[in-house]
Order: C-alpha cells, then sequence, then structure tokens
C-alpha cells in the first residue's frame, strides 16, 4: 500500500531547501504540490506498557483496543512527486522515514455503525523506543537518511537465528526487541520534522481520531483515521500557513479548522505480511498464534491515503543564503574594479 502526502512551498528556489548536513533532504517543488507516498505499520501497548502480540484478541476473549493504550508505528516514505513528475525517490542510499505514538485517550460507540469503535488519539505520556520528545508534545518524526551508510527502512523484525518465528513461522515474532530494529533503522538518520497535537500545550488545538472494527476477527479488520497537526521540530526552517482541507472530514462531522499544519485521513487495515492474513491463513489456538512457515512482518497493521502539509516559505536561514550570496558577488566585484 502507498500513502499520499502533499506539500506546498512557497516559490523558492528549490536548491534552499537542501541541508549543510551529511543527509540529502527530500526534494520538494516550491509553489507547487508535492505529492509524497508512503506506508507505514502499526502494533498496539497496553496501558502498562506491554506489547499486545495479538492484535485481534477480543475475538478470543482477550484485550481490544482500550483508553490508556498506544498506537506504535514506523514511516516510510517511497516516492516524491510533482504533477506526475518524480522529484525524489527511495533507494538504498536515500531515505526519508519516521515513527509516531498516538495514546488512546477514550472510547466510544460510532453513532450508526454496528462495529465500530471510535477512538481518540492524543500526546502520548509514553514512548516504547524513546524516540519522540514527549515533552514538547511529539506525536510523529521524520528523518532523513542518505549516503553510503543509509540504513535501508524495514518491516520484518529480526529472524531469530533458529528460525523459529511468529508461531512455527520463518519470520520475525511479535516482541518488542524484533520491534525496535524495524524502528532503529526507521529513525537512524537525520530528525528533520515531527507533528503533534496541541504543539502550544493546549490538546483541544489539533486532533487526531480513528474509527475501527477493534472487536473484528483476523483477516476482517479495516478502519479509518483523521488527525489535524501542529509542527514542532522544523529543521528546515519552513514558515508554517493555515491548513484547510475540506476533503478532510470525518465522518462524525468534525472538520479541519484553519489553524493546522498537517491533516489527513488515512485507512487503516491488517498488514497482509503478519501471519494469518496471506493465502495460507495462520490459526489462533491454544493461546498463541500457530503460524504458516511464510510470515514475515510482527507488525500486524498497517495504514493508507493521504495527508497535506503546508510551507509557506523559508524564514531567515533562506534570507542568510541569499544575502551571502549577494555579498560573494559584490565582493568579486569589487576585486574586479581594484585591477
Amino acid at each position: 500500500m502507498k500513502k499520499h502526502l502533499f506539500l506546498a512551498p512557497a516559490a523558492l528556489a528549490a536548491g534552499l531547501a537542501v541541508s549543510t548536513t551529511a543527509q540529502a533532504m527530500p526534494s520538494f517543488s516550491f509553489g507547487n504540490n508535492n505529492q509524497i507516498f508512503f506506508k507505514n505499520f502499526e502494533v498496539l501497548y497496553d496501558s502498562a506498557g506491554n506489547l499486545l502480540t495479538d492484535p485481534f484478541a477480543v475475538a478470543h476473549g482477550g484485550h481490544q483496543a482500550q483508553a490508556g493504550d498506544y498506537l506504535v508505528g514506523i514511516i516510510d516514505v517511497q516516492e516524491i512527486t510533482v504533477n506526475g513528475v518524480t522529484t525524489w525517490n527511495k533507494s538504498n542510499t536515500d531515505q526519508f522515514s519516521g515513527y509516531f505514538v498516538q495514546k488512546i485517550t477514550s472510547t466510544a460507540p460510532v453513532p450508526g455503525s454496528p462495529t465500530d469503535t471510535h477512538l481518540e488519539l492524543g500526546t502520548s505520556d509514553f514512548d516504547p523506543f524513546g524516540k519522540l520528545d514527549l515533552a514538547a508534545g511529539e506525536m510523529m518524526r521524520f528523518y532523513v537518511d542518505s549516503g553510503a551508510g543509509a540504513t535501508p527502512f524495514e518491516s520484518n523484525g529480526t529472524v531469530p537465528v533458529n528460525g523459529v518465528g511468529l508461531g512455527a513461522g520463518l519470520g520475525a515474532e511479535v516482541t518488542t526487541a524484533n520491534l525496535k530494529d524495524d524502528v532503529d533503522k526507521a529513525t537512524d538518520g537525520t530528525a528533520w520534522l515531527s507533528f503533534g497535537v496541541g504543539a502550544d500545550g493546549d490538546d483541544t488545538d489539533g486532533f487526531a481520531y480513528s474509527h475501527l472494527p477493534i472487536a473484528s476477527a483476523f483477516g476482517g479488520f479495516a478502519g479509518e483515521a483523521w488527525l489535524a497537526m501542529d509542527n514542532i521540530l522544523n529543521v528546515p526552517s519552513y514558515m508554517w500557513g493555515d491548513l484547510v482541507d475540506p476533503n478532510e472530514v470525518g465522518t462524525d462531522g468534525r472538520s479541519v479548522a484553519p489553524g493546522y499544519h498537517l491533516v489527513g485521513n488515512s485507512e487503516l487495515t491488517q498488514n497482509n505480511d503478519f501471519a494469518g492474513f496471506d493465502a495460507n491463513l495462520g490459526a489462533f489456538m491454544g493461546g498463541a498464534w500457530q503460524g504458516t512457515g511464510d510470515e514475515t512482518s510482527p507488525w500486524y497493521f498497517a495504514s493508507n491515503d493521504p495527508v497535506l502539509v503546508a510551507p509557506t516559505g523559508i524564514p531567515e536561514p533562506g534570507t542568510v543564503i541569499l544575502m551571502g550570496l549577494g555579498l560573494v558577488g559584490l565582493a568579486g566585484v569589487a576585486r574586479r574594479q581594484r585591477r
């Protein structure tokens, strides 16, 4: 699955977006809508910080997603295009990826739906991998990693040396240690941008929520999520304008109002590479998953669809660069005049 993210930076020279660090920045076209394709993978931790290894335990009489739990995931950016023309492509030497944690703050039935539950998501007070600045309200952070030493994004965990993965499979077991291998690879570049709900300390400023069939058995899971977030970490030093997207309106009638820096609407489904969601279905028996031998991922949810971001320009750093180029030019003129 691919996920689309649009940026509309101001009409400035694209070269100004390139960092002086060792990592190459994603290539955006200023003054245009930049469409970014990406996918992400998620798991669920309970309120005590325990990883829930059975994502559909409620179908077996076990834990279901509830207030106090945490959605934790990784993001893989694959391509950036402008008007159908690719400006950046993921490769082994160019990686743009991310990590997120969202706390379920409340749940309620979705009116008119016999299966879906409304999950309100807020700023987390727990990060199993210690990647976010929780005090600043970060819920989502993006990293750039480029060059010969770039680490490719992975969602397959760590295959145990003894070859015994999830159940009897060859893939990675659902453990925090195996997830950490993927998280570390998604976050080992330069921290570049981050977003959160209520970056000014007011959690009513912005929102994130999902409508999910949390009681579904495996193979029948499909939900939807909406969000409106503020920028927090801003290494590119973009200025941000008010963002309104009339198409991103939740089914509960809540719409995205002016003043947010990132808005979006995404689908949330099972990860087809997780046990039980391929042509050879695994089974849950005796309190554990019984794999089929071909599981490849410990992440059991996958997400897809558009997000909008709208930088409006580059402030002082860009101005300084332009002034510096101008001074260099003047110095050259002065030298020629002295000859």
